[in-house]
């Protein structure tokens, strides 16, 4: 992981940087769980392997996206997502436990009460959400892509799979060198 932050950290929540800069540790989310009767679109095989959630910093100045990992059916109501490695760190800043700043997180339950605080979250990448025109879903595990078309007619259709258009390599003792390229068009 290639996460940093200074122990000498200024603005809001200065202080929470410092800690974990001092500690060594990174406070931000490894996963959630979710109440899906309070979010229907999360349950009966919404949340899957692959989703993308984007949490809001409590404060909204700087989102953060995770790839979920893992989804754990816990009971009827309740899932369990665990992040993939690496995610969460566009913010370039920890995350606030509420015993840390709970005037961050009107629900914090008091001064022994660690759980991280987020902002509003919206979750992409949900196959039970595919409902509006121009909008896909790509399942990794079958490599699939659904996709509701938008409102011309589709009778045919091409998906590139080519992951590189055009590639020069050279070494320091074998560079690459005179090349024209020429006549040569590139378009999405």
């Amino acid at each position: 992981d290639s996460y940093w932050c200074s122990n000498a950290s200024a603005g809001g929540w200065a202080e929470v940087d410092q800690e974990c800069a001092v500690e060594g540790r990174l406070q931000i989310p490894d996963g959630f769980k979710v109440n899906v009767t309070k979010v229907p679109a999360l349950g009966g095989g919404g949340l899957a392997e692959g989703a993308i959630v984007h949490a809001w910093h409590s404060q909204s100045w700087s989102m953060h996206m995770f790839e979920v990992s893992e989804v754990i059916k816990v009971s009827d109501t309740e899932l369990s997502a665990t992040f993939a490695a690496g995610g969460g760190r566009q913010g370039g800043r920890n995350w606030c436990r509420c015993d840390q700043c709970g005037y961050a997180g009107p629900w914090c339950e008091g001064d022994d009460d660690v759980r991280l605080i987020s902002g509003t979250w919206m979750v992409e990448n949900l196959l039970t959400q595919l409902d509006s025109p121009g909008e896909f879903y790509f399942d990794r595990k079958t490599s699939l892509l659904y996709l509701m078309p938008n409102a011309t007619e589709v009778e045919s259709m091409r998906l590139a799979t080519l992951e590189t258009l055009l590639e020069l390599r050279g070494t320091g003792s074998n560079p690459v060198e005179n090349v024209t390229i020429s006549g040569i068009g590139f378009r999405d």
